[in-house]
C-alpha cells in the first residue's frame, strides 16, 4: 500500500494527485509508522524498507509516528 504512493507520488501518472490525503487515509487505517532515514534526508524507511515521497507527504508521515495515537 505505502510503496504505491511512494510510486504514485514520485512519478505523478495522475497529474494534481491528493497524494497528501492518500498518506493521510493510509495512517488512518494503520500503515506502519515511518522512520526517519540517518543516511538520506530525502527518504524515509517504513517496516524497514526505503521508501521516498515528496517533501509534503515525507513531513506528514514522520509527524504522523511521532503522534503517540495515530487512530
Amino acid at each position: 500500500m505505502c510503496g504505491t504512493l511512494s510510486w504514485a507520488s514520485c512519478n505523478e501518472p495522475v497529474a494534481g494527485g491528493d497524494w497528501l490525503g492518500c498518506a493521510e487515509a493510509l495512517v488512518a487505517h494503520g500503515m506502519p509508522a515511518a522512520q526517519p532515514d540517518p543516511q538520506d534526508d530525502a527518504t524515509v524507511f517504513v517496516e524497514g524498507r526505503r521508501m521516498a515521497f515528496p517533501d509534503e507527504v515525507t513531513d506528514f508521515l514522520l509527524g504522523a509516528a511521532a503522534t503517540p495515537s495515530r487512530r
